[in-house]
């Protein structure tokens, strides 16, 4: 037992298992975390008042383990919600839209489930139509998430949506805007979706 403290006082010199503050410039005295190459599939045992980590040497993402799954942080991270009860809300503008346009994207690496989309455009007298998609390459067709495009003709208070074709994104999936048809010329389209993060 004392040779194995030894060794990790070497190790870890010169803080051993204290508090402590490191110089910029140091060489040893760095906590040590598990490594793996690739996203962290296991389900840890439970050790009371403690949360396992560890460091993703492939993609260079750390991963936590709270609330019965993994949860990516920092660098590398796609997604590092904590609360999965609560609701996010993802935000899409396009401005000036003229035509079709295939819109921005987010990737998530944890099953979502959509409850409500807002949207509302710019200048009276137009309108936009849109559609949500999701897959898991950003090159494919994708499968649509509202029960039907979307035409937004309110430019105040806005216009919801809450009838969906499926509103299950599954983990490790693309999900985007794509503008589909533009009447006049607005000035911009908005708009929020919400979604909760699956048990």
């Amino acid at each position: 037992m004392s040779g194995n403290i030894s060794e990790k006082s070497r190790l870890t010199e010169p803080a051993g298992m204290g508090p402590r503050i490191l110089p910029t410039d140091a060489v040893r005295g760095f906590t040590q975390i598990a490594v793996c190459s690739g996203k962290p599939t296991g389900v840890p045992a439970d050790i009371p008042g403690q949360i396992p980590i560890i460091f993703d040497i492939a993609n260079g993402t750390f991963y936590a383990w709270y609330n019965d799954a993994w949860l990516s942080l920092g660098p590398g991270a796609s997604t590092a919600y904590v609360d999965k009860a609560a609701a996010h809300y993802p935000t899409w503008r396009f401005t000036g839209p003229t035509g079709a346009v295939d819109g921005p994207a987010f990737y998530t690496d944890q099953a979502l489930t959509f409850s409500q989309v807002n949207s509302v455009k710019g200048s009276a007298g137009t309108s936009v139509v849109f559609q949500l998609y999701w897959s898991n390459s950003r090159n494919a067709a994708g499968t649509t998430i509202l029960t039907l495009s979307e035409r937004v003709t309110n430019s105040t208070t806005g216009q919801e949506q809450t009838s969906f074709n499926d509103a299950t994104i599954p983990a490790d999936k693309w999900v985007w805007c794509e503008i589909t048809a533009v009447t006049g010329t607005p000035e911009f389209l908005e708009l929020t979706a919400k979604f909760t993060i699956d048990p």
